[in-house]
């Protein structure tokens, strides 16, 4: 009876593989209908093959210079890496905070920023104390007696 019932799964399994199998036959008749496409596909690959070898035959003394000398690359690549995954490491940590930083106070530090612009101008022009400024306006314009108060002050 065991015998039997091996047989049976047996059957049961090549029955569930029979579609793929026929499949496969069908395939591999359509490609001996063509005998001519296939060797023409692999006479194609031959003189892929024999190009690609030429030009490694000619080049050869500048492949063999990358080859030796990529070594130093390779380990410089390394040892940056480590540093790389630790900065974006800490940009997952940073970037959502950053995040609720500038959702929160965004426009004041716009703000903030638009009304630093004449300072930092100033501050490029190497002024560090109110007499620079006072002493870059020319002194005619400071003895003309013009009030630069408004109207009233």
């Amino acid at each position: 009876m065991t015998l039997l019932r091996e047989l049976s799964d047996v059957f049961t399994a090549f029955q569930e593989k029979l579609p793929a199998i026929n499949a496969l036959i069908k395939d591999l008749g359509t490609a001996l209908r063509a005998p001519d496409a296939a060797i023409g596909h692999i006479g194609a690959l031959i003189d892929a093959l024999g190009q690609l070898s030429a030009s490694i035959s000619t080049n050869w003394a500048d492949i063999k210079t990358a080859l030796v000398n990529a070594g130093a690359g390779i380990a410089f690549v390394n040892e940056i890496w480590q540093k790389v995954v630790q900065l974006v490491d800490s940009l997952l940590v940073d970037l959502p905070m950053f995040n609720d930083i500038s959702r929160k106070y965004g426009r004041e530090m716009l703000r903030g920023l638009d009304d630093l612009a004449p300072y930092l101008r100033l501050l490029s022009a190497n002024v560090g104390k109110l007499q620079q400024i006072v002493d870059m306006i020319p002194a005619s314009e400071r003895s003309s007696g013009r009030s630069t108060r408004g109207p009233g002050g």
